[in-house]
């Protein structure tokens, strides 16, 4: 079932095609408006009956039955013509932040730029600088947004990796011995720059049975090794490797320096046997390529990782005054609840319109709250 995260998103999508195209401001409101409404429900919405929907502030006739179409058959007809209207590169820079429908229809229409590598070609002839509500700082903001967005394509946010694997550990450990393991390697267990790929080793024959079960495409499939995708295109490398060699397997795959390189005659069950050879403390794989910490286990101490129980304050917080799905006093008590000693409130500005940014007076009333 189509979450409500998913289901407001497809509204902003086409609330800013619509922009794109200079539609009716008052529909492109309401689309923005379910937006906003969607992404504060606790409940899932497309759950919920049609008449139950429609008591709900944000959602109205119209929103309504574009629910239901899209719970249905995960489309929404509007949204499909819209994007058959517009080409597939001016559709990808609305996911640029900062860079807004009206300035993407102005240097769609007035330069002819139709994509990204069109409009980093325009801005290196500095042609932005011509248009209307540009200027040379907007134009190299511009350009290193564009360049970072090229940079990024294909990697996701680590913490969308980490719950897969979370979810994917627990499921492999189900019903398993106590001295069966399940363990992240490489890249994804360093924590560097990641791609959309979990990477999991176990100390146990691959489970078939249980991946197929999991109903996810399998990508590469041998004996000790099988590569998988969730529906969201997250990748999950899955390794058997020998109980013997488990430990040696994950340090291979890790960072250390030179001077700790692994004997091939000496084989390792786990990682802290390695250390413990090399009478050093334990050190944690995400930080491994750090000198510091290679001085700090020389005392035998485990190197210490933050922990949640170090966090004191949170500092970006957007409550229900903008497009927050928290009350101010719910968040205040949650932090309160946490023990944590200060909470900044963030939410969004005028400009922000889209996300019921706050207007002068209106944050006046949050101060006084």
């Amino acid at each position: 079932m189509i979450s409500n995260k998913d289901l407001a998103n497809q509204f902003k999508l086409l609330g800013d095609l619509m922009e794109l195209h200079k539609e009716n401001p008052f529909k492109i409101r309401s689309y923005n408006n379910a937006y906003i409404a969607l992404r504060k429900l606790p409940e899932p919405v497309a759950e919920l009956p049609e008449e139950e929907r429609s008591e709900i502030k944000g959602i109205g006739k119209a929103i309504n039955s574009k629910i239901t179409e899209l719970a249905t058959t995960g489309k929404m007809s509007t949204l499909e013509r819209y994007l058959q209207d517009t080409p597939k590169g001016i559709v990808e820079l609305l996911q640029i932040k900062g860079l807004g429908p009206k300035k993407i229809r102005v240097i769609w229409k007035d330069l002819g730029v139709e994509d990204i590598g069109e409009l980093l070609y325009a801005i290196n002839e500095n042609r932005l600088i011509e248009l209307s509500g540009f200027g040379a700082k907007t134009q190299e903001d511009l350009r290193q947004k564009l360049e970072y967005f090229q940079q990024n394509i294909g990697n996701v946010h680590f913490a969308s990796l980490h719950e897969y694997s979370v979810q994917l550990q627990k499921l492999l450990l189900e019903n398993r011995k106590e001295e069966d393991k399940v363990e992240r390697f490489g890249v994804f267990a360093n924590q560097e720059t990641v791609g959309e790929k979990v990477q999991l080793a176990m100390n146990f024959p691959l489970p078939k049975e249980i991946i197929q079960q999991l109903k996810l495409d399998i990508i590469e499939d041998a004996e000790d090794r099988v590569v998988v995708q969730s529906e969201a295109g997250l990748l999950a490398e899955l390794v058997s490797v020998s109980p013997d060699s488990f430990g040696s397997y994950l340090l291979n795959h890790s960072v250390l320096p030179a001077s700790m390189a692994l004997e091939s005659t000496k084989e390792f069950n786990d990682e802290k046997s390695f250390f413990d050879s090399k009478q050093l403390g334990f050190i944690p794989a995400p930080v491994r390529h750090l000198d510091h910490v290679w001085d700090f286990a020389k005392s035998g101490k485990t190197y210490p990782m933050i922990q949640v129980e170090d966090i004191q304050g949170v500092v970006h917080n957007h409550s229900t005054y903008s497009d927050g799905m928290n009350s101010m006093e719910e968040m205040i008590q949650a932090a309160q609840s946490k023990g944590y000693s200060y909470m900044l409130m963030t939410d969004h500005s005028k400009s922000a319109f889209y996300a019921n940014g706050l207007k002068e007076d209106r944050l006046i009333e949050q101060w006084s709250e």
